[in-house]
């Protein structure tokens, strides 16, 4: 654990990075401005401090330019991942969620509460990227599917990002962004607010670990399913035995070498994204499913249509749209189920 103390002015440590290095970054009163001075920095934070929502950019960015007050995103200095958790009833405990499982593994991090909702920022080994935006989608999205933390998924891959910067006022929430301790965290959602009353005097990091999401730099949003797949994570015992899936007949004829259409694929998606399983979990599943079958009989679904269903990002596709599963009679119409028996409409969970 890391505890970093601010010290007069007011804000004279709002720039935390591991890199070492600032060349631009952007600060908002919300409307931007390019920097590549830290004095410069903290002296218009300080003077619109009391009078301004106030923001910081998530990156350090290596092409910019102060006097068109420009960066270049593809420029940025891929340190943090940034997830906001202020969404449903179970915002606060999706972040005390995550916080634990990054203490477990020691990756470094740090919460803030920023007036509303929660803020996590996950620190990332500096290294080179096939495509950095796609990179950074990858992560935030296993992340937030494997701990379903329900995290504003419009954030995800954003490389123009900016945030509340912390001790700030939050002036429609008319309290303050406040870095928080595992102790701050766990203390119920009321006496945070009270907690951000005020500013407070540290910024705490948790652990250790610089994460290295190089294995995400792909243009597909599903790891490889180890139980450490390269990323840095131990996985978490969320995943089923899929030995024990008991599927509609529909479904096992689809797998068995029947589902040769694009539709016909998606349905399969579609049903086990409706049983509960989240995307991870069918990429393994499905990925499980092809290794046996080609190795077995050579099946030519699995050599074939599997390959196609993860250039496509169909998994992508169904968990970022609204789609469900069709009903018995669109289902009969399209020749997917002719089994009166068959009870593909009883969708449950799997597990």
């Amino acid at each position: 654990m890391i505890i970093l103390q601010y010290k007069k002015p007011l804000y004279n440590s709002a720039r935390i990075h591991f890199t070492g290095l600032i060349v631009y970054f952007q600060i908002g009163f919300p409307q931007r401005i390019t920097l590549n001075n830290m004095e410069k920095m903290i002296e218009l934070v300080n003077r619109n401090i009391r009078v301004s929502d106030l923001y910081i950019s998530n990156y350090n960015y290596h092409e910019g330019d102060v006097e068109t007050n420009k960066v270049n995103p593809l420029s940025a200095e891929l340190s943090s991942a940034f997830f906001d958790l202020d969404k449903g009833d179970d915002f606060h405990e999706n972040t005390k969620k995550a916080h634990k499982f990054l203490l477990e593994n020691d990756v470094a991090h740090k919460v803030n509460f920023s007036g509303n909702g929660f803020h996590l920022i996950v620190f990332l080994k500096l290294r080179e990227y096939i495509n950095k935006k796609r990179t950074l989608f990858n992560f935030q999205k296993w992340l937030d599917n494997t701990l379903h933390l329900n995290s504003e998924n419009k954030l995800f891959g954003d490389l123009s990002r900016i945030r509340r910067l912390e001790n700030t006022y939050n002036f429609k929430a008319n309290r303050f962004c406040i870095n928080l301790t595992s102790d701050d965290l766990n203390m119920a959602l009321d006496e945070i607010k009270k907690l951000a009353s005020k500013p407070q005097k540290n910024i705490t990091i948790y652990g250790e670990k610089l994460l290295d999401i190089g294995n995400f730099d792909r243009d597909m949003m599903f790891p490889n399913g180890n139980s450490n797949n390269g990323n840095g994570f131990i996985q978490p015992e969320i995943y089923i035995n899929f030995g024990d899936l008991k599927l509609p007949i529909c479904i096992s004829n689809a797998l068995s070498g029947k589902a040769v259409k694009w539709i016909d694929r998606f349905y399969v998606i579609l049903y086990l994204k409706q049983t509960g399983l989240n995307p991870y979990e069918e990429y393994t599943f499905l990925k499980e499913k092809w290794d046996k079958e080609k190795r077995n009989h050579h099946n030519k679904w699995f050599e074939t249509d599997f390959m196609h269903m993860i250039r496509e990002r169909q998994i992508e596709y169904a968990f970022n749209r609204d789609y469900l599963f069709p009903n018995k009679e669109r289902l009969f119409q399209e020749g997917f189920c002719t089994n009166e028996k068959c009870t593909c409409q009883e969708i449950n969970k799997l597990f």
